[in-house]
């Protein structure tokens, strides 16, 4: 797999490795209960041994290597672990395009985390992934990232109608999207 890594003022943002298990199982334990409607809150981590934790970071890069999907880790340069970011394959061929994606535990929400470490991705997926289109498909109501997506540059394109089955039920999804290419992000 590519050592593909970058580097912010606060943070680095890597694929997990398994001595990170750790630090990744620490912060999904010091979760609180969910803040909003779209945030998970204290989950039980039960099943989730260092074996367990291999094989994630194995599909992880099975992922990677088949060009599937590109899953990050976002921790602080003092090795805590904030969160996740991935970037899905949609098509390559003639549109390089991708869905972005991110979760972060809440006990670090409200600190910039999230924006530093995805204009940071997005900054460096053309060049380094090959990506040209980036999409976020957002939930109706989930303003947090409505208005993170705008801070990161990203417009609204769309409103996919009952586009992906979640709880049971047909979805919509709002889309935000970005050019990399020769755009000057955040």
């Amino acid at each position: 797999m590519n050592k593909f890594s970058l580097e912010t003022a606060r943070l680095i943002i890597r694929p997990l490795e398994t001595s990170d298990y750790d630090s990744w199982y620490s912060s999904f334990m010091n979760r609180g209960p969910s803040l909003t409607p779209f945030d998970d809150g204290i989950l039980d981590m039960s099943m989730c041994d260092i074996n367990w934790f291999k094989n994630l970071v194995n599909l992880q890069r099975k992922e990677w290597k088949s060009d599937r999907v590109y899953i990050f880790g976002v921790f602080l340069k003092s090795g805590e672990h904030l969160g996740m970011l991935n970037i899905a394959t949609l098509a390559r061929a003639d549109m390089q395009w991708g869905e972005l994606g991110y979760v972060f535990h809440n006990q670090f929400w409200s600190n910039g985390y999230a924006f530093e470490s995805i204009s940071a991705l997005l900054n460096s997926a053309y060049e380094k992934l090959g990506f040209h289109h980036i999409e976020a498909q957002i939930t109706p109501g989930n303003e947090l990232s409505e208005k993170l997506a705008s801070r990161l540059g990203l417009t609204y394109e769309t409103t996919r109608k009952d586009f992906s089955f979640e709880n049971g039920k047909w979805t919509d999804k709002l889309i935000y999207s970005i050019n990399l290419h020769n755009n000057n992000l955040v």
